[in-house]
This record gives C-alpha cells, sequence and structure tokens, in this order.
C-alpha cells in the first residue's frame, strides 16, 4: 500500500483539507485524531455496519440448532418418561435454547467485528511515517492511500509525507 500523509496541528485546518478533497473526489481517505470531531462524519464516507445481520443470524441458527438438538435427543433418540411428562416438554428446551443463542451471537459478533475491521494487523505502512505517533497527543494526519503527494492540492500550515 502506498500513497500520502498530511499532518496539521488543528482540527479546523484537518477539517478544511477533508472537505476539499472530498470536493476532488478522493475517496479512500482515513482520518486520524487524538479526539472525536463531529463535523468529520458527515464529511467521511460510511459504510453499512454488516455485524448485526450476522449477530442476529448466528442467535436465529444457534437458537434453532440447541432446540432441535434437545429435541432429537428427548423425543427421537432416547425418549424417556419423567413424571408423565410428555417428551416434547418445549418449557424446559428454552433456557438452553436461549443462552447458546446468546452464545453464538455474541462469538459471532466478537469474530466479525475482528474480520470485517481488518484486524490483527501487527503493521501498517502508516505506523512508518515520522511523527504519526503524535496523533494520539496533538496532531491530527489525513490518510489518502494510492495518491502521491504531486497530485494533491497543497494545505497551508500541513507537513506532507509519502509511504
Amino acid at each position: 500500500m502506498s500513497g500520502t500523509a498530511i499532518s496539521f496541528a488543528a482540527s479546523e485546518e484537518m477539517i478544511e483539507a477533508v472537505k476539499t478533497l472530498r470536493e476532488r473526489d478522493f475517496n479512500h481517505v482515513d482520518v486520524y485524531s487524538p479526539y472525536h470531531v463531529k463535523k468529520l462524519e458527515a464529511l467521511l464516507p460510511t459504510r453499512p455496519f454488516r455485524v448485526s445481520r450476522a449477530v442476529f443470524l448466528a442467535v436465529a441458527l444457534g437458537a434453532l440448532a440447541a432446540y432441535g438438538f434437545m429435541y432429537w435427543s428427548a423425543v427421537r433418540l432416547y425418549p424417556f418418561d419423567v413424571a408423565g411428562t410428555p417428551h416434547h416438554s418445549w418449557p424446559a428446551f428454552l433456557p438452553v435454547t436461549f443462552e447458546f443463542g446468546v452464545l453464538m451471537g455474541s462469538i459471532t459478533a466478537f469474530f466479525s467485528v475482528l474480520f470485517l475491521s481488518g484486524l490483527p494487523r501487527f503493521h501498517h505502512p502508516v505506523f512508518d511515517i515520522e511523527g504519526f505517533h503524535r496523533v494520539t497527543r496533538d496532531r491530527f494526519v489525513i490518510v489518502v492511500e494510492g495518491v502521491s503527494p504531486t497530485a494533491l492540492p497543497h494545505f497551508e500550515k500541513a507537513t506532507v509525507h509519502e509511504f
């Protein structure tokens, strides 16, 4: 991966730079800042969050699998008469069904967030940029992927790094 990193000292300068980049149709723009900047939410494109669909599907399939296994084992595999209750005693199946659905949903949520975030990624080319460690304290950095510094507009009071 190659690209350009533009570093700013103030959030207002960074916001103006993001506006300029979005107007000129630069799509692969990442922003790193030491704190949340609310004005960036409207400027940066967002993707739909697909984790909720995967979790819902995992909960439904997990609950169905747990209920099906208990039904199969209690009614078909080994029907056992306990105090005259029917073999398909569905109220007894509900706690395990619920818990297994929650377990499958939480495991799916954990791994799908890791997978969709591209984690674990132990090294990123952005980490090699000189002064990038200051982004957690006092710097605002815009990373434009796949673009050389000559293709970008000129920003005053900005430090430009190519990686």
